[in-house]
């Protein structure tokens, strides 16, 4: 009897185990991922309001929002846009024992018109904000993560650095500091 409850409970130990696994993995699987890259895109309809409403509120939202921002630097920047901004987040991440400040920096892009507006997050990569860490050279990339995480094996050297749940922690604190943004971004424009 003894040894029908060990295995018993021991299978479902396994079955928990893998469960979970197989939840966490579903976050990295179903990131929205475009040639390769991380980006967040989201189109809302908004009805009864005049794209100036829109584009006054988005820069508004956006300045409150982020402590560090700066435009988009490149040659020709899209003029149709509310808000083409490259902005920081500030969030933690525990990849070992105890929890890391991070910054995140982001290409945002908020384009108005009269029936709705949408959203582009893209260009992330994220750093330590302690110096020392950061020599460290951790990676900075979650795109290039995402794509290791999918890979069957990491190969000796980089197997060595990161495995598959410091990633999961870099990936899943990076999504839900950008779910939040997002939802922040819907609830403060007009519905």
């Amino acid at each position: 009897m003894l040894k029908f409850l060990l295995s018993l409970s021991s299978a479902i130990l396994i079955t928990t185990v893998c469960l979970a696994q197989k939840s966490a993995d579903s976050l990295i699987y179903n990131l929205p991922m475009e040639n390769g890259k991380l980006i967040y895109l989201g189109k809302i309809t908004v009805s009864g309001l005049k794209k100036a409403a829109l584009d006054s509120t988005a820069v508004k939202w956006f300045r409150d929002y982020f402590k560090y921002y700066r435009p988009y630097s490149t040659a020709a920047p899209d003029s149709s846009c509310a808000v083409y901004d490259e902005a920081i987040f500030e969030y933690k991440i525990n990849p070992g024992m105890v929890y890391i400040p991070f910054y995140a920096r982001v290409t945002f892009k908020i384009k108005c018109s009269d029936d709705g507006y949408e959203y582009k997050i893209s260009d992330i990569y994220f750093r330590p904000q302690n110096g020392v860490l950061n020599a460290i050279g951790y990676q900075r990339d979650p795109s290039y993560l995402i794509n290791l995480y999918k890979k069957k094996h990491f190969g000796f050297f980089t197997s060595m650095s990161i495995d598959r749940s410091m990633i999961r922690k870099y990936i899943t604190a990076t999504d839900s500091t950008i779910t939040n943004c997002i939802a922040s971004l819907k609830a403060a424009m007009p519905q």
